[in-house]
């Protein structure tokens, strides 16, 4: 009897064991709107409760900021100018709390490589390599690391033009070498392996043995270009030129060209285009589509993933005026959107996320013997076109190089959330070149918010 009475007290006492409930957490006063940000952007920081009529203070580091309302419960800041992490702290009348960091994403790398110039291109499904001219021939270079990787000079000739012509096969582009006296191409597939295809046509000569760029807008269709203009041809048994001025010639010094993803249209790079604006491609027919008559000059173009909008960035006029970026609908031209630009652009390039449009700047200043140099980034929405951040790299001297210009490619790993801006000389291309033994590219990398 006396067991089982102490059975049920043991039974008794594991029903009526009761687990102690655990504190009840109140929500934040304050929170971030968001914690991954490009420098100088807009921050907001949210509070539980509504704002007194005298703000609270936010402090970024060591630094009060200047707060604005925005709402009964919202105040607006700006992030630190500059790449880092920075504490948030927000004090009022009860005191300060303490609300996390701020990731701020900003140029945070320069450097240079040396024997690399002219127009660089991006190999496909390798984000952080790119081609391009090197001394005497291709040269290929991995951003990551800096590591700079020579091709067989038997591929490709830095007498012939400015670097490797594009190609609406991602990962062919077209190659030439200097043979008596003239340049003979080839299209080469170079990522993920190398393979040479077939030879480019024999175009009739149209200014000199050698070209600026060279690209194949479709099967049978190419764009040269040459000192002061270029030339369209459409080749089949043999080549005709289509270019639609007379002289057969399409006014404008280009430095790029990029084609669609749909094959229909390729956008140009380059000035000195005449008074009826920046020409846009008829890939199909290789003669001009269309022109943008507000763009004097255009360093930086973009298609959509669908190829149906082209973002252009230029200027409206060749000496002063105003620099824009321009959205259009590919097919025809019509605008659909434009911005003023707070940076002179070198380069375009779209967020493979969709979040972004990125327009690199160019910035150079000339010291008696020698050059500055530095790169702007303006970082737009791509959803509504306004701009969200622009900055400005470190600078960096550079000896002179006896250049007729330079260049810039912007290129981004979305992978790694990084994005580069690679700044190269460009020489004059001829049959009698004189060798750039002193070309540095100069490497300008960001981070990106994740």
């Amino acid at each position: 009897m006396r067991t089982h009475r102490l059975t049920g007290l043991l039974v008794l006492a594991a029903c009526t064991d009761v687990t102690t409930p655990a504190p009840v957490v109140a929500p934040p006063a304050y929170r971030l709107s968001a914690a991954d940000v490009w420098s100088g952007a807009a921050v907001q920081v949210v509070a539980r409760a509504p704002l007194p009529g005298t703000l609270p203070t936010v402090i970024l580091g060591h630094t009060a900021a200047l707060v604005t309302r925005i709402d009964d419960t919202t105040m607006g800041l700006s992030a630190p100018v500059g790449a880092g992490i920075v504490p948030v702290l927000v004090v009022d009348l009860g005191g300060a709390d303490s609300i996390g960091a701020l990731t701020v994403h900003a140029f945070d790398q320069l450097g240079t490589l040396y024997g690399l110039w002219g127009v660089l291109s991006q190999l496909p499904a390798a984000p952080a390599r790119v081609v391009g001219n090197g001394i005497t021939g291709l040269t290929g270079v991995d951003l990551v690391t800096g590591t700079v990787m020579p091709y067989p000079d038997s591929m490709h000739s830095s007498d012939c033009d400015w670097g490797p012509g594009v190609t609406r096969e991602p990962g062919r582009f077209v190659l030439e070498t200097m043979a008596r006296g003239s340049c003979v191409g080839a299209s080469w597939q170079i990522a993920p392996f190398l393979e040479r295809f077939a030879a480019t046509p024999a175009f009739a000569p149209v200014g000199g043995p050698a070209h600026g760029v060279i690209a194949e807008l479709a099967p049978g269709r190419w764009l040269v270009g040459e000192r002061d203009d270029f030339t369209l041809w459409a080749c089949a048994a043999v080549c005709v030129n289509t270019s639609e001025d007379t002289p057969a010639d399409v006014p404008g010094q280009l430095d790029g060209v990029r084609v669609a993803s749909l094959g229909d249209r390729a956008a140009v790079d380059g000035r000195s285009v005449g008074g009826g604006g920046m020409p846009v491609i008829d890939a199909a027919t290789a003669m001009v589509a269309y022109r943008v008559p507000s763009l004097a000059w255009s360093e930086g173009a973009a298609f959509s993933a669908g190829g149906d909008t082209l973002f252009v960035a230029g200027g409206d006029s060749v000496t002063g005026g105003r620099c824009w970026m321009f959205a259009l609908q590919a097919s025809d031209g019509v605008v659909l959107d434009s911005v003023p630009l707070a940076v002179r652009p070198g380069d375009l390039a779209l967020d493979p996320g969709g979040r972004w449009i990125y327009v690199a700047g160019q910035y150079a200043s000339y010291h008696v013997s020698y050059w500055v140099v530095a790169s702007g980034l303006e970082v737009l929405d791509r959803r509504t076109l306004r701009p969200v951040s622009v900055m400005q790299s470190d600078s960096l001297p550079l000896a002179l190089s006896g250049a007729v210009s330079s260049k810039q490619r912007l290129v981004l790993d979305a992978a790694d959330h990084r994005g580069y801006v690679l700044r190269t000389d460009l020489y004059a291309v001829s049959d009698s070149l004189h060798w750039p033994w002193t070309a540095t590219a100069v490497l300008f990398g960001f981070s990106t918010p994740f």
